[in-house]
């Protein structure tokens, strides 16, 4: 069965100083920074990830 590209785009909105960049570096990059940088502006980040074809978003 020919695979299928699936993108899928997250916004995440939230108060400042609240962890939502350390949040989505330890879901994408599996590391927690424990010093704190603010972020300014907007960060982007890619994830790639291979789904079996009985997964969810697949069907």
């Amino acid at each position: 069965m020919p695979s299928k590209e699936i993108l899928l785009k997250l916004v995440l909105l939230g108060s400042p100083a609240v962890g939502k960049t350390s949040l989505i570096n330890r879901y994408v990059q599996h590391s927690l920074d424990e010093d704190y940088h603010s972020t300014l502006g907007v960060n982007i980040v890619v994830k790639e990830m291979l789904l079996e074809e009985n997964d969810a978003l697949i069907k």
